[in-house]
């Protein structure tokens, strides 16, 4: 458990691209749809690898993404949700629109688009989820 928690860690936020090959499973998702968390979670109760990568409007996620043949896992979120959990976390961000209803749309319209480029990704709304639910669903 020890080192899928230590390789969790690593991995956290899009770090460790170059060993994302190592990964049990790949997490992807905009931000603020619980998966530092959820992977997290994952890797203290179920001893599991777990790569987090954010989706980023108009950023390319890595291409290692869409080649890795991996177990990989997009996270989406209704927008109103979302808009709810960024204005609570405000005072955090480094953008003002980060809490904008317009670009919350476009943003999770731009991640849906990355996950149709991703053969074989499960799609799990956590929109009304808790972590372990969100899990649950995963394993």
């Amino acid at each position: 458990m020890a080192e899928a928690i230590d390789f969790t860690l690593k991995h956290d936020d899009g770090q460790g691209v170059e060993s994302l090959g190592r990964a049990d499973l790949i997490l992807l998702g905009v931000s603020r749809t619980s998966k530092t968390p959820t992977s997290l979670y994952l890797s203290c109760n179920h001893s599991l690898k777990v790569a987090n990568v954010p989706i980023i409007a108009d950023m390319e996620p890595p291409e290692k993404i869409v080649s890795l043949n991996r177990r990989k896992v997009g996270l989406t979120i209704a927008p109103e949700r979302l808009a709810f959990i960024r204005r609570k976390r405000l005072k955090y961000a480094e953008s003002e629109d980060y809490a904008d209803m317009a670009r919350i749309r476009q943003e999770l319209a731009y991640c849906h688009g990355v996950f149709n480029r991703i053969e074989g990704l499960q799609i799990i709304d956590v929109t009304n989820s808790s972590i372990e639910e969100i899990a649950n669903k995963i394993v």
